[in-house]
């Protein structure tokens, strides 16, 4: 669904759904809870620094912790989230600090069946607001309606073509075997 790594998609999309119950100054922890090959490979473990502090396109996607920053503060994974500007925005940096990343192992015994993923957002307050997911919108499991995959490439595609020249790329491809 996001222009993001696979393991980021849950993440994200957790992220998404939290960010309308808590302002991003009243965060005080992001606890996202996933299975043990998201967090090796984009969890940011502590052989991965880069995944707290990146300063490259490629290390902002395989980032949870970028992604999960980055959509509570902006509402959605774009393109645009890679540019090295949004990249390294030293204003993101303290929101990135407030993700910490734990293995689920009922999740790890789960996957690659299910990709599971739980995220729960802690106030200064002390208020905890919490959600879930398995399988994502866009997974196997989970596939996309026509018409949200037709979304998807406009939406990737806006960047090098008009809307009447998307409508028509879609309709060439639809027609593909």
């Amino acid at each position: 669904r996001f222009p993001c790594h696979g393991h980021g998609q849950a993440p994200v999309s957790l992220a998404l759904q939290l960010r309308d119950k808590v302002r991003i100054e009243d965060i005080d922890t992001i606890n996202v809870e996933s299975y043990n090959r998201a967090l090796n490979s984009v969890g940011g473990g502590p052989d991965k620094p880069e995944k707290w502090d990146p300063r490259s396109r490629p290390d902002a996607d395989y980032s949870i912790p970028y992604l999960v920053a980055v959509a509570f503060r902006d509402g959605d994974i774009t393109p645009d989230s890679f540019a090295m500007d949004r990249v390294l925005d030293p204003q993101l940096r303290p929101l990135l600090g407030k993700v910490k990343m734990s293995e689920n192992r009922e999740f790890t015994r789960r996957y690659p069946q299910d990709f599971n993923c739980r995220m729960e957002v802690i106030t200064r307050s002390g208020q905890r607001y919490a959600a879930a997911v398995t399988n994502p919108r866009g997974f196997q499991q989970n596939p996309f309606t026509d018409r949200e995959l037709e979304a998807k490439f406009s939406r990737l595609a806006q960047a090098v073509l008009s809307p009447r020249q998307c409508d028509e790329v879609l309709k060439l491809l639809w027609r593909l075997e």
